[in-house]
């Protein structure tokens, strides 16, 4: 679990599904456990990649990871992940209902003190969404 930032980079989101579901089991088995920022940043990167993916294929694997909003809010790597999640949701399906989850989403990342994460997803993605869903009034 501790390659799963390094393997993200050279696989693609279908083929690390596996890889995912044990680091799932192992931390809801364990939630002290020592290594999920690491393996929350894997994840994170790879939905970045997911992006690149054909459409079929994404609407098919990416919805599989929603328990990231669930089992991944403890740590700032998890919290920046479900966060991109929300994110390719929204791509994948443009919907007024997922452009508002991910505005409150962002939000909720400022109103929680998460500003580095806040501040690390609009890097990430600021080239694939409109710039106003960063802006928090």
């Amino acid at each position: 679990m501790f390659a799963t930032l390094a393997v993200s980079k050279c696989l693609s989101l279908p083929e690390l599904m596996p890889l995912y579901e044990q680091g799932t089991r192992l931390i809801s088995n364990d939630p002290m456990i020592a290594w999920p920022d690491r393996f929350f940043r894997g994840i994170d990167q790879a939905l970045i990649n997911a992006i690149k993916l054909d459409d079929a294929e994404a609407k098919l694997v990416v919805p599989q990871l929603s328990w990231l909003l669930t089992l991944a809010t403890d740590v700032p790597a998890g919290w920046q992940a479900a966060g991109s999640w929300l994110i390719v949701m929204a791509i994948l399906d443009p919907t007024a209902k997922r452009f508002a989850a991910v505005r409150q989403y962002l939000h909720r990342t400022l109103n929680v003190g998460h500003l580095d994460v806040f501040n690390a997803l609009h890097a990430a993605w600021q080239d694939h969404i409109p710039s106003q869903w960063f802006d928090q009034d």
